[in-house]
């Protein structure tokens, strides 16, 4: 079994069981069922025109076949990382970073297809994921994406409990959560939700003394906020659930108009 090891920042690994070729091969299969059958239904109403709009039916028909063809693994795979057939075979495309992947780098690794694709049945693809360690095919690789077996990977919402926001402090506390903002540079915003992101795959342990690590970092980045109630791992969730929340108005407040 492939597996590919990421090191953080932080000194923590992340084992990835990498899906093999076969896996990926039947995902495949499965999506190009969806996409025949999508394609039929784009073609099927499209042919009755072409009697009288010749010309025009066939544009449509064009179109219409790029469109599904080139779009429907882009959208699913942007939305959480699975085209239907991935899910199916429980595989997941994630960044080569751990983390979910762009919306860029999705569309980069789609559009290089046509390369994996040559010279039939993506047998240049299919040798690619075959020979090489971390199994990446040359969208893969041009995207920076690697394709792993599905271990339940957290996303922005994911990490939310179901009482999410209900009970934070920061959102509570314009003062507080302006503070945060304040304090806290690009880089400490990126580490903190980073974190959140990969929270999925830490065991307990790891993850229990990163979350401690970067607690201790917020309070000491917050002099005098009494944060004594919070668990580390509640209050750097709630951090990065303030961060990631829009600006708050204030009760009675009246939008500015616009110029």
């Amino acid at each position: 079994m492939k597996t590919f090891v990421l090191v953080t920042p932080e000194n923590v690994e992340f084992e990835y069981r990498i899906a093999g070729v076969v896996r990926r091969g039947l995902a495949w299969l499965v999506d190009q069922l969806l996409v025949a059958t999508a394609v039929e239904a784009v073609l099927v109403p499209t042919t009755l025109l072409i009697p009288a709009f010749r010309g025009f039916a066939m544009a449509l028909q064009f179109i219409g076949y790029f469109a599904v063809t080139t779009l429907f693994p882009i959208v699913f795979e942007a939305r959480d990382g699975q085209t239907p057939g991935k899910k199916a075979l429980h595989i997941r495309v994630i960044s080569d970073r751990g983390t979910p992947p762009t919306t860029s780098e999705i569309v980069v690794r789609n559009l290089a297809r046509a390369v994996d694709a040559l010279p039939l049945a993506y047998l240049l693809g299919g040798l690619c994921c075959w020979l090489r360690r971390d199994g990446r095919r040359l969208g893969d690789r041009a995207g920076g994406t690697i394709v792993v077996e599905h271990r339940g990977l957290a996303s922005p919402r994911a990490f939310r409990s179901p009482d999410a926001g209900r009970f934070n402090t920061f959102l509570e506390d314009r003062a507080l959560l302006a503070k945060v903002r304040r304090r806290l540079d690009p880089e400490d915003r990126e580490a903190l939700i980073d974190l959140c992101l990969r929270r999925a795959f830490l065991e307990e342990g790891a993850r229990l003394r990163l979350f401690g690590l970067y607690a201790d970092f917020l309070r000491s980045r917050l002099p005098g906020t009494d944060l004594t109630g919070l668990a580390d791992e509640r209050l750097v969730i709630n951090c990065v659930e303030a961060l990631l929340a829009g600006p708050k108005k204030a009760p009675g407040a009246v939008a500015a108009p616009r110029i």
